[in-house]
Parts: structure tokens; C-alpha cells; sequence
């Protein structure tokens, strides 16, 4: 008997407090900003490319590349392999972004929709990995042009260029 009190007086305790706790209906937006490392939309962002169409990349320790330069429209997603040729281990996580250029000009594909699991992941030096980035993330249906993957990683910005034919 004194266990059935006991429960009913720590569910009546449990309920009251929580009842006391202020409630909100409104939903805090995020500010899709904060979220996209497109240097297109925070000039101040160094983009370190590894991967470039013209030829034109930066020496670096750490390097993303993916497995082809050239895609076909109908693909749907972009092998990325992230390389780490430092001393020293690197941290990375799953998100990325995309970007396409336009005009000559880099205009980031993200409107702030795209979900991540916000899980960190560490890389040995002298090792490489492999993530596979799904287009669809960003594009409802890939069109030709050029694109560039952005993985940040340890706090810098890489890039890997490819094209989509179309």
C-alpha cells in the first residue's frame, strides 16, 4: 500500500511540475545563414579548392575530390573522398553544400531546407575516407553546369569543382 502511495504521490509531484513549466507554441526559426559555408554568401569565407575545373587549385594538406569531374543530369548523387595528408588528425562532419555557378559567379543551392546529422567524425593522418553527397539534398532535379561541393573541415572551408552535363 505504501508503494501504490508513494507512486501516486511522485506522479502528482511529476505533473505539477510539469505544468508549471512555461509553454511556447511558437516555433524559433533557424537562421539558414549561420548554416551555409557558400563563400558566396559570407565574402569573408576563404575557400580552399582542391578540385577545380580550370586546373587552378591551392596545395593543402587536407583534400576533397570526387570520383569523376564530369556527371551525367541523371545522376543522383557525388562520391566525395576527403584526404588527409597532415600530421595531425582532422575533424569533419556530415554536412556539406552545394554550390552552381552562374555568370561566373558562385551562388550557393541551399534555401535553408537541408537537414544534417549533426555527428563529428575524425580522420587519421595519412588516411582517407569516403561520403557520398546525394544531389537531391539541394536540387530537386540536377541541370547542367558547373558545381562545387563545400565540406568544412577543421574549421576551413574546402571545395571540390565537377560538372553535370545537360
Amino acid at each position: 500500500m505504501k508503494r501504490i502511495h508513494t507512486a501516486g504521490i511522485s506522479f502528482i509531484l511529476c505533473i505539477a511540475v510539469c505544468s508549471c513549466a512555461e509553454e511556447s507554441d511558437e516555433i524559433q526559426p533557424i537562421d539558414s545563414a549561420e548554416l551555409t559555408v557558400s563563400d558566396e554568401t559570407d565574402n569573408s569565407v576563404e575557400v580552399i579548392t582542391t578540385q577545380s575545373l580550370s586546373g587552378e587549385t591551392v596545395s593543402s594538406d587536407v583534400t576533397i575530390t570526387t570520383d569523376r569531374e564530369v556527371y551525367d543530369n541523371d545522376c543522383e548523387s557525388v562520391l566525395l573522398t576527403i584526404a588527409n595528408n597532415s600530421d595531425e588528425m582532422i575533424e569533419y562532419g556530415e554536412t556539406w553544400s552545394l554550390d552552381k555557378r552562374l555568370n561566373g559567379e558562385w551562388v550557393s543551392q541551399d534555401d535553408g531546407t537541408a537537414v544534417f546529422y549533426m555527428i563529428g567524425y575524425g580522420l587519421p593522418a595519412g588516411e582517407t575516407t569516403e561520403c557520398s553527397c546525394v544531389l537531391s539534398t539541394f536540387l530537386s532535379e540536377p541541370s547542367g553546369g558547373e558545381y562545387r561541393i563545400l565540406k568544412e573541415i577543421d574549421d576551413k572551408v574546402y571545395a571540390a569543382e565537377f560538372k553535370i552535363e545537360g
